[in-house]
This record gives structure tokens, C-alpha cells and sequence, in this order.
């Protein structure tokens, strides 16, 4: 696990949805990543660390901390996504309604030690 996720970083989502994450991160979500919905925000899991996450969600229904409903809409809502040559991903509309971004506003991200954090600043701020 890669606890490499650090510091804060401002940008903007282009029309298409898509975002450029942090250049120091790229050998870590290479060649693809998994956009999942977090508390108010979105979580980018780099590949290596998508086997603890869902792993956790397996765990978590068998030990009856959460239904096996619960654990179908992560994994429905969760998205694989590849970085482009401008270290972009696309966000999907429904992630991006869901996190409250739109289309062409700004978004702070965020690192939370073992994976990255897309928010709304307004959300971010409160």
C-alpha cells in the first residue's frame, strides 16, 4: 500500500468532465485507477491499493457492518479510469453530480495518505 498521498493541489474540470491530477502521483495511478464515492467528495484508489478497498467492503458485509446492498452500490458507483498524456482522468456525470462539481468549475485536490481526494471547495471548506 502506498501511503504516498499528500498535500493539497487547486485545478479545474474541463467541459468534458475531466480533471488533472497532480504530476507526482502519475507512477502511482498508471496505467489505471478506480474513482469511487467518498464522504461529500470523490476517492481516487490507485490500482495497487483497489485490492485493500474491496477487500474492506467484502469484510465489512461478512462481519454484517454493511449489506450486500451497500457493497453493490460502491461497486456500481465506483468507475476505472486510465490517465491521459496530460495526467487527466474523465469523471463520469454521475460521480460529478454527486461530489456537487461541475463542468468547468474548480476543485481542490487533496491527498489522504493512501489514495487522493477531488472536492468541491465550497464543500471542502465547510
Amino acid at each position: 500500500m502506498y501511503y504516498d498521498f499528500v498535500g493539497r493541489s487547486e485545478r479545474r474540470v474541463d467541459p468534458k468532465g475531466r480533471v488533472a491530477l497532480p504530476a507526482e502521483f502519475r507512477m502511482h495511478l498508471e496505467p489505471r485507477c478506480f474513482v469511487t464515492q467518498g464522504p461529500g467528495c470523490l476517492h481516487v484508489h490507485p490500482k495497487e491499493n483497489w485490492t485493500e478497498v474491496a477487500q474492506d467492503m467484502v469484510n465489512k458485509q461478512r462481519n454484517g457492518e454493511i449489506t450486500e446492498e451497500q457493497r453493490r452500490r460502491f461497486s456500481e458507483s465506483a468507475a476505472v479510469v486510465a490517465l491521459d498524456a496530460q495526467n487527466r482522468v474523465t469523471l463520469s456525470k454521475e460521480l460529478l453530480e454527486y461530489a456537487g462539481i461541475d463542468a468547468g468549475s474548480e476543485v481542490v485536490i487533496i491527498g489522504n495518505l493512501v489514495h487522493l481526494e477531488i472536492w468541491n471547495p465550497a464543500r471542502r471548506a465547510a
